[in-house]
């Protein structure tokens, strides 16, 4: 496989999340209602809530991953950031989803003052 690139997405790349979050292994773990809009996801992109980061995942230029990182925002919780995460299901096992979390790891130690890093998951996932 060739190498994983990791960057922030851009309004640009909505369309791509559209097909990844479209895909049913994907959205069934999600906390989001399935089958997004491209819509939805320009104006998410477009207008990030406050302290979210969204990083993606590409090979050969393809988005086959995607984790949001919201740092929180309340004075007493500052120090805490939640995340989600999906990744294509024919790069499962790859290492995109470690590199998705390498990269979120340095962005809340080294540059964002996070102590603790939360995910909220369903019992079956």
């Amino acid at each position: 496989m060739s190498e994983i690139a990791i960057r922030h997405v851009e309004t640009s790349d909505a369309q791509a999340l559209h097909h990844l979050y479209s895909q049913t292994p994907v959205y069934r773990d999600t906390l989001h209602l399935p089958l997004p809009t491209v819509d939805l996801w320009h104006k998410r992109l477009a207008n990030p809530e406050p302290g979210t980061h969204n990083l993606a995942a590409f090979v050969d230029g393809q988005l086959v991953g995607q984790l949001a990182v919201m740092l929180n925002q309340r004075v007493r919780r500052r120090h805490v950031a939640t995340f989600g995460i999906g990744v294509d299901p024919r790069y499962h096992g790859k290492g995109v989803g470690s590199r998705l979390m390498q990269a979120m790891i340095d962005l809340c130690d080294n540059w964002a003052a996070i102590e603790r890093i939360e995910l909220t998951v369903f019992t079956d996932n």
